[in-house]
């Protein structure tokens, strides 16, 4: 049929013309004048332009200059008789950018003669701008992971090759030219890793189909340094569950890494320091945990000499001992290596290269000879920026230090000014607390030599008052058997000077014992006090017939002492809870332990009696002292003294506290663990 049709029947130039206006391409004819015989609809809306306006006009007055620039080369070429393609970038009435692909087609007359050409025009603009965010989005990716250290990876598992990010060529130092292989990753990794790794790899990620999630160790490529990366990966399967591909990405975490192992450095630092570690022993220690931090090279610490300006090497781990040598004492100056000007000025003192340095001339050769080619040095101050030492790191090679190296020194001069001071502060502690022993020896030697001399004096002038006083109690006595006629009058005289020479013997027998209990050695065994008591209680029975009273006795410890005197100690206590107790209706005598105390173990004796006032409290336990009249309760004063020293003797303490007309309660504090079984509890 095709092949029979007529001419006749080809569309008319009214029939183009309708389908032109109906296209969405951008249609525009020009004549070899370049002026526009005809557009199309979709080029008027597209560049904003009147239809009325522009017929007839040469095309660069209605687009303007720099648009039919963008044309020009095709146009002529068109003109030509040639057709061509190309891309355009134009601006529309409303200055928004259009990007058209341009068919530059011409047009022949009767003659075959060039009359004019076709523009037809493909709008890319939408296009454009998706390629636009595209790239926008590559490059921002791109520095996103220079930034985050961050490579993406793709792995082929049916052919074993791989294709990776620049940011990831970058990390394992390769090229395009290195081989991509899983062979040739494993090559990367650290050689005591990688049997590891190859196993991980083959029994976590292709047989159990786990993702990749693994933290190793890589050797540069390059420069053959050491540094940690942080694997992640998603392996994709088939319909059949075989593994395809596994994508992901790798991280360099080398700087986390390094800050864990400076953390955990300084833990490591502070806790030797809270355990009184020795201050040598923990500045080596943080200079071999430096060495390994960066590894080749060789971290010392210098400490301030008191009294002259000079530095002392104090720490060094690894250093040649002949270097050593020759910078101890090292010079604090302006042009003293890196350490002497580091301490002169107070500030860091970077030397990148020893070798051109001015200030290692007088040390630069010898430097040079043990392999040192950089030396930066950081001091140590004090709160109070006062000098205390200097620390520094010697290089193998010549550099300056990198940020994390810089943060690094910061923080081990942080570090070692704490471990300074703080042995300071230890050492004079440590020098108050001898002198203030050795002052507390001394004043208790003193005291103790007092004591005795006074306990001498004490026996000997009761020993010496016994004879006289007998003597005057037996020629009394005789005197008044002498005289049976005496008046009543005499007679009271004879009973008074009697009474007072019974009583003065009764101090003076008082005061021996006294005495006597000061210079008594302790015999210490396991006392019960439970029966203790209950042998005291017994014993005081006769006393208090008649009387109503309720013993309250709690469960008391075992307690390692002497039975002896503990037991004088509470017929004391106990007498003294029964006198001031007698002229109650009912007395209450309770004896108890009272509530734990982290030091001490604590006993109680209350009562319900006369109580006192506790303005008077301070003379409770002195030697002949009484809070209450001999007219009102019988007794010289002397008991409560026995007690105290009782007390004294076994490592405790005593105490009271009363009101008057409320009763009275006796505290007993024994040292917690020396002088308590904790059985008997």
């Amino acid at each position: 049929m095709c092949a029979s049709s007529s001419l006749s029947s080809f569309p008319t130039r009214e029939n183009l013309l309708y389908v032109f206006d109906r296209l969405p391409s951008l249609v525009l004819y020009l004549d070899r004048a370049l002026c526009i015989r005809y557009c199309n609809r979709a080029f008027l809306l597209r560049l904003g332009l009147d239809e009325a306006t522009l017929k007839g006009r040469q095309v660069q007055k209605v687009v303007g200059r720099k648009n039919f620039e963008q044309f020009e080369a095709g146009i002529q070429l068109a003109l030509k008789g040639e057709i061509h393609d190309a891309q355009v970038k134009l601006c529309n009435a409303t200055k928004e950018r259009v990007w058209l692909h341009a068919h530059y087609i011409p047009d022949l007359g009767v003659d075959e003669q060039v009359v004019g050409c076709y523009l037809i025009m493909y709008d890319l603009s939408k296009q454009k701008q998706h390629e636009e965010a595209l790239r926008e989005s590559h490059a921002l990716l791109e520095a996103s992971q220079q930034v985050a250290r961050l490579g993406s990876y793709r792995y082929e598992l049916a052919t074993d090759t791989w294709s990776s990010s620049a940011v990831l060529d970058e990390i394992f130092g390769i090229d395009e030219s290195y081989p991509k292989t899983f062979g040739s990753w494993l090559e990367l990794i650290h050689p005591e890793e990688q049997q590891e790794m190859s196993q991980y790899f083959a029994r976590e990620v292709v047989g159990a189909r786990r993702p990749f999630d693994k933290a190793y160790r890589i050797v540069h490529r390059r420069t053959g340094a050491v540094r940690w990366v942080h694997g992640l990966g998603e392996l994709v399967q088939d319909e059949a569950g075989e593994a395809q591909v596994l994508f992901g990405t790798i991280q360099d975490i080398t700087e986390s890494q390094f800050d864990k192992r400076v953390l955990r450095l300084h833990v490591r630092i502070l806790e030797m320091l809270a355990d009184k570690g020795g201050m040598h022993e923990i500045f080596d220690v943080l200079c071999r945990g430096i060495n390994r931090l960066l590894p080749g090279n060789n971290a010392t610490i210098q400490l301030r000499d008191p009294h002259e300006p000079v530095l002392h090497a104090y720490a060094s781990p690894g250093m040649p001992p002949a270097w050593i040598r020759m910078i101890d004492p090292l010079p604090i100056g302006s042009d003293v290596g890196s350490c002497g000007s580091a301490a002169f000025h107070k500030k860091r003192s970077v030397v990148a290269d020893i070798a051109r340095d001015a200030r290692w001339k007088d040390y630069k050769d010898a430097a040079l000879s043990f392999g040192f080619k950089a030396c930066w040095s950081e001091p140590i101050l004090s709160k109070e920026k006062e000098l205390l030492g200097t620390f520094a790191i010697y290089l193998k090679e010549a550099r300056a230090p990198y940020p994390q190296e810089i943060r690094l020194m910061e923080g081990v001069v942080w570090l070692a000014a704490i471990v300074i001071q703080s042995k300071q502060a230890e050492w004079e502690l440590e020098l108050h607390r001898q002198q203030l022993q050795q002052l507390v020896e001394e004043r208790t030697s003193e005291l103790e030599m007092l004591n005795a001399d006074l306990q001498a004096f004490a026996y000997s002038i009761s020993h010496d008052l016994r004879a006289p006083l007998r003597h005057i109690m037996g020629f009394t006595h005789l005197l008044q058997k002498s005289l049976p006629d005496m008046p009543a009058e005499g007679q009271e005289y004879f009973e008074e000077i009697m009474a007072a020479s019974s009583k003065m013997s009764q101090m003076i027998e008082d005061l021996l014992q006294f005495s006597r209990l000061g210079r008594k050695e302790l015999l210490k065994t396991p006392v019960d006090l439970n029966q203790l008591v209950a042998t005291v209680i017994t014993e005081k029975g006769p006393d208090t017939r008649g009387r109503s009273l309720e013993w309250k006795i709690g469960h008391l410890p075992l307690v390692e002492g002497d039975y002896y005197l503990l037991k004088m100690a509470f017929e004391n206590l106990i007498s003294n809870a029964l006198k001031f107790t007698s002229k109650e209706a009912k007395a209450v005598i309770e004896i108890g332990l009272a509530p734990p105390d982290e030091s001490l173990v604590v006993l109680y004796i209350r009562d319900n009696g006369v109580g006192f006032d506790m303005t008077y409290s301070h003379k409770l336990f002195g030697v002949f002292q009484r809070l209450h009249t001999s007219e009102e309760f019988e007794g010289t004063g002397i008991g409560l003294a026995h007690v105290k020293q009782i007390i004294h003797k076994h490592g405790g303490k005593i105490w009271a506290e009363g009101q008057p007309g409320q009763g009275a309660t006796f505290y007993l504090a024994f040292p917690a663990g020396a002088s308590l079984l904790q059985e008997g509890q």
